[in-house]
């Protein structure tokens, strides 16, 4: 392990130990100094992210900076009041005493962020570190260098090292910081990752949040309005180029409207990216892949669709040069195929058909549970019905990937889709510590009463408490 790393975090942590939390007014000051910086980096973190995967500088806007700046505001206001001690009651035989939960913060905690959106993925985290009063430890992806470096600088003009350290470095980096006992390990990706920072996290019985990922599905209904759902499909399913944990990663229509809402996704691709395929490849406002392994892995289960039967509705190119693979839309889609039993994170939408809702329940079920589960319908019995049948971390209705930049709301998964919840107080609350508080008043002798020397009186006594 590098020393440096090592000698950084015995620093952060003695710092943290040796002094009292910070209060409410120094995290307040730190978020609003935060907020204001991210402002005015906003065109260098528009020109990293474009260097890293040529992500349009609107697209960064709206899915990097403005959730951000929703989640800062969120947790400006409402930090008096969550960490504001909390009042309990306490059964009459206990009575006589005070009871409250304090909020104190873990101490010192890892993020290791990803490389998909990576700055809200990184800062995001940190407000609720920061929030909580908690030092980090920030570790970047490696695969966007350009907005690494960026978090680098930006967090380096904010934060002294017993406040936040930002580590650059590959997995190899990962590794050696999860061999430190920090207090909570913040960790987005990919499910195979999670289970190594989970079992590295044990190690120093450290809490860990796990943003993680799995197929979404989108189910549509025969009685949805197939051009609104094409609309938000398609915006979920081909923002930042389909590498999205949240994204719709297959579709379950109604075989009544198959027809009706694949051409309703065609007209949305051609709307969105050009009439043609060259028109595609040239736009200025569609992601590139983050890297050629990535689009190399797309391509192969791409082919294994088609060679089992899927037939390509819409695209299909792929350049390794460009790391561009088109926006592409697959019918007639096995279940077995290998597409339809790993996430896909890239801009292939497969769409299979049903015709009675047990079948959505089975396809759904059949697979991990999925970090959202997206239903269009003009009703809500059917977002209802699979709430109650299925295991997913969120069920949206009529839209797609909003209820990420929704802070007053928890975000997460469930098994191989996340651990744990983030976003508003539920990020709060992963990097704080709650902390009973007991202050008895008055009736100490009530305990004299239910303890040795047992005699008749107490005897009665005590079956008389056990009975009420």
């Amino acid at each position: 392990m590098a020393r440096s790393h090592h000698t950084l975090f015995q620093h952060q942590m003695a710092a943290f130990e040796s002094a009292p939390a910070a209060d409410a007014r120094t995290r307040i000051r730190r978020l609003k100094a935060l907020r204001r910086h991210v402002l005015a980096y906003r065109k260098r973190i528009q020109a990293a992210i474009h260097e890293d995967f040529r992500k349009p500088r609107q697209e960064v806007d709206t899915t990097e900076i403005l959730p951000l700046l929703l989640e800062i505001d969120h947790a400006v206001g409402r930090i008096h009041q969550w960490m504001k001690p909390v009042r309990k009651p306490a059964p009459l035989v206990l009575g006589g005493a005070t009871w409250e939960v304090h909020r104190e913060p873990k101490g010192p905690s890892l993020i290791i962020s990803p490389w998909n959106y990576p700055v809200t993925l990184s800062l995001g985290p940190l407000v609720h570190a920061l929030a909580a009063g908690c030092p980090v430890f920030l570790k970047p992806s490696e695969l966007t260098p350009a907005t690494a470096s960026l978090l680098q600088n930006l967090t380096a003009d904010l934060f002294g090292p017993e406040e936040l350290v930002t580590v650059l470095g590959d997995s190899k980096t990962a590794q050696e910081l999860l061999r430190l006992p920090f207090r909570h390990v913040f960790f987005t990706g990919s499910p195979r990752v999670g289970r190594i920072v989970m079992a590295a996290a044990a190690e120093h019985l450290a809490s860990v949040t796990l943003e993680l990922g799995g197929k979404s599905p989108a189910v549509v209904a025969p009685d949805a309005d197939i051009e609104v759902a094409a609309e938000r499909i398609a915006f979920g399913k081909w923002s930042n180029a389909g590498q999205t944990c949240i994204a719709p990663d297959y579709v379950l229509v109604h075989e009544d409207v198959r027809d009706a809402l694949v051409a309703q996704l065609v007209e949305q691709i051609a709307r969105r990216f050009g009439e043609t395929a060259a028109e595609r490849a040239a736009t200025p406002d569609y992601a590139r892949l983050v890297s050629v392994p990535h689009g190399e892995r797309l391509k192969e289960i791409l082919v294994d669709a088609t060679d089992s039967g899927a037939r390509i509705a819409l695209g299909g190119h792929y350049s390794a040069e460009e790391r561009y693979m088109e926006p592409t839309l697959l019918v007639d889609v096995p279940p077995d195929a290998r597409i339809m039993q790993e996430e896909i994170f890239g801009p292939v939408l497969p769409v299979l058909s049903w015709r009675r809702e047990n079948e959505v329940v089975s396809q759904i079920s059949a697979l991990p549970p999925p970090l959202t589960t997206y239903v269009f319908s003009r009703r809500r019995a059917l977002a209802l019905s699979l709430g109650g049948r299925i295991r997913t971390g969120a069920i949206c209705e009529n839209d797609t990937l909003v209820h990420f930049a929704n802070p007053h709301v928890p975000f997460g998964g469930l098994a191989s889709s996340g651990v744990g919840r983030s976003h508003g107080e539920a990020g709060f609350m992963a990097f704080t510590n709650e902390q009973t508080v007991m202050r008895r008043r008055v009736g100490g002798r009530l305990g004299r009463l239910l303890a040795p020397p047992w005699t008749p009186f107490k005897s009665r006594l005590l079956e008389w408490v056990l009975r009420s």
